[in-house]
């Protein structure tokens, strides 16, 4: 039974890891500039701006119909979301900036960085979110479920 178990996570492991470096190979190089890459940076960049950002905090802030008592928490979440906006746009503008690496292994090195970086973001973000969360009502919740976006994976 144990053997079996063993012999099932390791496949698993291995399919995991057999996907994941797929995905490195599905993904454009550094600095392409092909029409589908372009319009893919431009709505991440776009999906930054200061002035989008806030617009849909307001969105979500008027779903929310917070009391007064939540208020301080609002702001908190708010500030810290335009926060993490401003931080990734300035990496994205900086990685914009940088010279392309013309060797696969500098770029996967820099597709590394980066994605690590944005691991360190969403967690913060996720820490950040349920700190929130955990200060709304059911019926508050059940609205920032609905406001949030989800995965699409694939489907349209």
């Amino acid at each position: 039974m144990l053997r079996t178990s063993l012999r099932r996570l390791l496949v698993v492991v291995g399919v995991s890891a057999g996907l994941l470096s797929a995905g490195a190979w599905a993904m454009p190089p550094a600095g392409c500039d092909g029409p589908m890459h372009g319009r893919m940076m431009g709505h991440m960049h776009a999906a930054m701006d200061p002035a989008k950002v806030d617009a849909r905090l307001d969105k979500l802030k008027s779903a929310l119909k917070l009391s007064n008592g939540q208020q301080a928490g609002w702001q908190r979440y708010a500030d810290f979301v335009r926060e993490q906006a401003k931080q990734h746009r300035e990496q994205f503008d900086k990685m914009r900036e940088q010279t392309p690496p013309t060797r696969a292994p500098e770029r996967m090195e820099r597709m590394s960085e980066h994605m690590q970086l944005r691991m360190k973001s969403m967690e913060a973000m996720k820490d950040e979110t349920r700190r929130f969360y955990d200060t709304l009502t059911d019926t508050q919740k059940t609205a920032f479920d609905q406001a949030m976006p989800q995965p699409r994976h694939g489907k349209r």
